[in-house]
Formats: structure tokens, C-alpha cells, sequence
């Protein structure tokens, strides 16, 4: 879910990435739906998420150990800061 951490409003139309950490390669990458929601199918492994809006600052999540999951689906919440004027 992706959201606006001062409103805490959903965000819509956030570009939301997944990255394999072990090879920093992009896997995947979605658009939010209207109410901020996303979710990547995901194996073992070590991924991080970005995710872009424009008036908001670039998120980069923590470390995502999937490591000893079998299958996953990441759909973590993501909190977008709004740009300062």
C-alpha cells in the first residue's frame, strides 16, 4: 500500500519496483491502482522495493528477506513524503 506519510491518504499511480538485491536487478515494475495497493509475486531470495511519485521524495524500502519463504507476495506499506516548496 502505498501512502502519504503526512495525510496518510493512499496514493495512486505510484511506480512501485522490485529489485534482486543479490545482482541489483530490476524484476518487476507496477503502477498503484486508485487506492495505493500493489503486490509482486516473489520466489527465495533478497529483494528491495523503490517506489516514485512525482511531488514526492523517491522511496527505497529496507532489505526483504525472503530467503526461507518458498513463495511470497511482497505488498508492503510504503510511506511517500511530499516534497517540501
Amino acid at each position: 500500500l502505498s501512502s502519504d506519510t503526512g495525510t496518510k491518504s493512499p496514493i495512486g499511480k505510484s511506480v512501485v519496483r522490485i529489485f534482486d538485491k543479490k545482482y541489483n536487478k530490476l524484476l518487476e515494475t507496477q503502477v498503484t491502482d486508485e487506492k495505493g495497493r500493489y503486490g509482486f509475486f516473489a520466489t527465495k531470495g533478497l529483494y528491495y522495493v523503490t517506489a516514485e511519485k512525482p511531488g514526492y521524495d523517491k522511496y527505497l524500502s529496507t532489505d526483504i528477506d525472503l530467503r526461507q519463504a518458498k513463495n511470497a507476495v511482497v505488498d508492503q506499506r510504503i510511506g511517500l513524503t511530499a516534497k517540501k516548496a
